[in-house]
């Protein structure tokens, strides 16, 4: 095809050689630079779709290949992004929370079939009986959130509902649900006898080095971390981002780079880890005949190959999708500043195109209508 890398089997025939970077004890320099004609496509289809600001980051043989940023941090600044510039992950968070899960789960210290009320207290008996499995393929039931999510992070005895009823029984069907993971989010702060931030920050962040990944808003990103945008590409107003994400959310809290998410998706090509990677991504459930959705991830069934790869999305003010294959050791990690999801789905599609090649089922799962039908969006 057009890009000769796109395709697992074929080899670049040119005779240029890329230059690389000169290797230093710095992990984050040892990557190439982007191909000039990747980097025009992406340009020109961001200006297309009129995204503010994207950062990618491209996984080739389980290393990160390079990292780039596309556009502004803020339409009213001017400030460049670049491949490390802090977004907003949003629901990518989930992938992070159900890894650090799967991590506790090795070790013997979290059973997925045990109901959640043997580690906390609940508000409704009937949520005891929901397992982390369930929560981790959205099958608990629960909704996307339940009212006063602020005050419940905060420690707060809010006000829930009379009920928390349930939409579905545990186990039933496929619900999308950012609460589940909120519970999951105690469980995980009970047997660790740690703060989810820290507990992250010891078992992923520090060891990946993804030196600028949290689940808390930081000061410091005040002025580095790419500002959301509206509609009308209106940087939005930060103060309800900043007080909600003062205390990490599991679900949704994630602020990181795209060159960290791509140490991430690396991390998890490695062999030494295939234990908790299998079970990761072990099959739950199938929400079409080439969707499903694993303990964290969704997976798609390529059309060519039967050989899946895996996927978030993450929406709210940012428009963001991880891709990844072990067994292609490719992955790609596309951040926006936009919550204009439609075009930036549109910009992530051509994109993805580029830059992997093949047709990614995920793309036919993303457009709202379905997502609504799902439960995605409330």
């Amino acid at each position: 095809g057009m890009f000769p890398f796109a395709t697992p089997h074929t080899r670049c025939r040119r005779t240029k050689t890329v230059t690389r970077k000169p290797k230093t004890k710095s992990r984050r320099l040892i990557h190439m630079d982007i191909p000039r004609f990747i980097k025009d496509t992406i340009e020109s289809s961001r200006l297309r779709f009129g995204i503010p600001g994207a950062g990618i980051a491209y996984v080739q043989n389980g290393k990160v290949s390079w990292a780039e940023g596309f556009g502004v941090k803020n339409t009213n600044t001017d400030m460049q992004v670049s491949g490390h510039t802090v977004f907003c992950a949003a629901s990518v968070s989930k992938v992070i929370t159900a890894f650090l899960a799967l991590q506790i789960w090795s070790q013997k210290g979290l059973k997925l079939d045990e109901g959640i009320g043997r580690h906390i207290n609940l508000p409704d008996e009937d949520m005891s009986s929901i397992t982390p499995r369930q929560i981790l393929s959205h099958t608990s039931g629960l909704p996307n959130w339940f009212p006063h999510l602020v005050e419940r992070l905060k420690g707060e005895r809010a006000l829930l509902p009379e009920n928390c009823n349930l939409l579905s029984h545990p186990g039933e069907r496929f619900i999308y649900s950012g609460e589940g993971y909120y519970w999951l989010q105690k469980v995980i702060e009970n047997i660790t006898d740690r703060s989810f931030e820290l507990f992250a920050a010891q078992e992923v962040f520090s060891p990946l080095r993804m030196k600028h990944t949290s689940f808390v808003w930081k000061s410091a990103y005040r002025q580095t971390a790419a500002h959301a945008h509206d509609d009308a590409n209106e940087p939005v107003d930060r103060s309800r981002a900043v007080e909600l994400h003062a205390i990490p959310n599991a679900s949704a809290s994630l602020y990181t780079t795209p060159y960290d998410l791509g140490l991430f998706l690396s991390h998890l090509m490695l062999p030494d880890i295939r234990k908790i990677v299998d079970k990761m991504l072990s099959v739950q459930i199938d929400l079409s005949d080439r969707i499903s959705w694993s303990l964290g991830w969704g997976v798609e069934r390529p059309w060519k190959t039967q050989h899946p790869w895996y996927w978030h999305h993450g929406r709210g003010g940012f428009t963001n999708l991880v891709l990844w294959s072990a067994f292609h050791q490719k992955g790609l990690v596309v951040l926006t500043n936009t919550q204009r999801n439609v075009d930036a789905e549109h910009f992530t599609h051509e994109l993805t195109d580029a830059i992997l090649g093949d047709e990614h089922a995920a793309f036919a799962f993303l457009p709202v209508s379905t997502m609504k039908r799902l439960g995605f969006l409330v």
